[in-house]
């Protein structure tokens, strides 16, 4: 095997190792981003359930005061 051949072979690992690390980047980014949404959207329904929660309370809270008046 000579120099040339050497190079091309390095070449080509080099391209190979190139196009992996870049699908293995995009397969953890996505990944990344889809658990980032799904977590966002649970946070976001359990403050809409707390803010619901309290609304009905000071509701409650404010038409017990108008029937004791």
């Amino acid at each position: 095997m000579n120099l040339k051949t050497a190079f091309i072979n390095c070449l080509y690992l080099l391209g190979i190792a190139t196009v992996v690390s870049v699908i293995v980047y995009t397969v953890l980014y996505t990944t990344r981003d889809i658990w980032y949404e799904s977590t966002l959207r649970k946070h976001q329904r359990e403050m809409d359930e707390y803010f619901r929660e309290g609304c009905e309370q000071a509701y409650k809270e404010l038409h017990r005061d108008d029937k004791n008046e």
